[in-house]
């Protein structure tokens, strides 16, 4: 009976170990998972975005840090206006987190955070067609180029703004050129900001120039033209002008592309070369003679060149009229008897 007895209170003992030893393993399940949780100071603890670039008015937590939910959109700052830059002290930024209930550890011991703005770009020539029309309405005579005074000129809008340029007012002096004009564009919440533009207008006039390199001797066509804008102060007194003047013409040397072309590069082109036997046609009131001579000279349209009857040896100046063919009249024989 003792032996039975002793057999239960092993069993009974027993079974409290093990409840115990069960209860022991759970806690200390409990306290480790509890080591793999974050603490109440950790879940506040941000970190800074590596490029912190904004569209709106103003610069909000989320902005700055890598943070979701209401507190990402509590505003911290006024942003820059659009395209600008905006520094803020790191000690500050690092306060103003604090009081949110948030911490920054800045690791990178940064003493300054930049933020840029982001925006919508109206660059020179959209600012430039503007000027234009408002020049138009000055009524002001002659072509002209407009000069920025700042040749990367921009004018920089809130993101997802209209661009639009109002000219506010404009002064022009007919005689240097230079202007100033003050332009107006749409900020934020219906705000707007006046901008002040300086430059130069240019007189200009366009002319034809080569748009390709020609060899010597070529005919122009138009296939071989363009016109380009150019200053009238650059305007000598032999730069052809008109493109009547150059189509059609020969070139006498090689010339370059984009280059101003002057009367001294052209000539009509050749239709007789010297020494080609060539047609000569005689006209006067009742009598019409052809016969066949020798060019003594190489001569374009219109040129008056010499030439020779084979048979009598005689030299005469004629006109030249079309391909290898010359018209001689009675005062060119006597000019050429004369001399």
């Amino acid at each position: 009976m003792n032996s039975h007895i002793r057999s239960k209170y092993k069993k009974l003992a027993t079974i409290s170990l093990l409840l115990a030893f069960g209860s022991a393993l759970t806690v200390t399940q409990a306290r480790s998972d509890d080591l793999l949780m974050p603490t109440d100071a950790e879940k506040n603890i941000v970190s800074l975005r590596s490029d912190i670039r904004v569209d709106a008015e103003f610069v909000t937590l989320g902005d700055l840090f890598n943070l979701n939910g209401k507190k990402g959109e509590i505003n911290v700052v006024r942003a820059p206006r659009p395209g600008d830059k905006l520094t803020i002290p790191a000690s500050a930024l690092a306060r103003f987190t604090l009081g949110q209930g948030l911490r920054w550890e800045n690791a990178m011991q940064l003493r300054r955070v930049m933020v840029t703005r982001n925006s919508i770009k109206v660059r020179s020539d959209e600012i430039r067609d503007a000027l234009e029309l408002a020049f138009d309405d000055m009524q002001i005579d002659g072509l002209m180029d407009i000069k920025f005074q700042n040749p990367n000129l921009t004018i920089h809008l809130p993101v997802g703004m209209t661009p639009e340029l109002t000219i506010e007012t404009l002064t022009h002096d007919p005689v240097t050129g230079r202007f100033v004009a003050q332009i107006r564009t749409p900020l934020d919440n219906d705000a707007t900001m006046l901008t002040s533009v300086v430059g130069q207008t240019i007189e200009v006039q366009i002319i034809p120039v080569l748009a390709r390199p020609v060899p010597r001797g070529s005919v122009l066509t138009t296939g071989d033209i363009k016109t380009v804008r150019i200053p009238v102060q650059r305007m000598g007194a032999n730069i052809v002008a008109q493109m009547t003047d150059v189509i059609g013409m020969q070139t006498k040397r090689a010339l370059r592309p984009g280059q101003p072309l002057r009367s001294t590069d052209l000539k009509s082109p050749t239709l007789i070369e010297k020494g080609a036997l060539i047609t000569m046609t005689f006209d006067a009131p009742g009598i019409k003679l052809t016969n066949v001579g020798r060019a003594l000279e190489a001569g374009g349209a219109g040129d008056i060149i010499n030439v020779v009857n084979p048979r009598s040896k005689q030299t005469v100046m004629a006109r030249v009229v079309s391909q290898n063919r010359v018209s001689v009249t009675l005062a060119n024989i006597q000019i050429a008897s004369a001399q």
